[in-house]
């Protein structure tokens, strides 16, 4: 099962972007060599409410929900570019994947070779 299957993009006071939304699909399909099951990615880029002030740098904030198996996660990014916003939401995705990866290993029984009778 693809990831975009059950990929929900939502984006807030702010408008679409056809370079964002591929951006989005890319990096929600790499994060499936941290884990293969991923169910679900929601992914919501907004402009925070109240940021008009004309000639200020505005942040743009990107929120990141997945759903694994009896797992639920989340990440954020802030930047002023959405590009570098995004990026940094699905670094810590991986981050944490990858984590409850080796968590998963580790819980696994290891299987003892029996002993060699000569």
């Amino acid at each position: 099962m693809r990831v975009e299957k059950n990929l929900q993009i939502s984006f807030r006071r702010l408008p679409h972007s056809p370079q964002l939304i591929e951006l989005i699909e890319r990096e929600s399909e790499h994060l499936r060599h941290y884990w293969p099951s991923i169910r679900s990615v929601r992914v919501a880029v907004e402009r925070p409410h109240g940021h008009r002030g004309a000639g200020t740098a505005t942040s743009i904030d990107v929120n990141l929900e997945l759903c694994v198996p009896r797992r639920r996660l989340a990440a954020r990014g802030s930047n002023e570019d959405a590009t570098e916003a995004l990026h940094e939401a699905f670094d810590e995705a991986g981050r944490a994947l990858s984590t409850l990866r080796q968590r998963h290993r580790s819980l696994q029984p290891r299987l003892v070779p029996a002993a060699v009778v000569g």
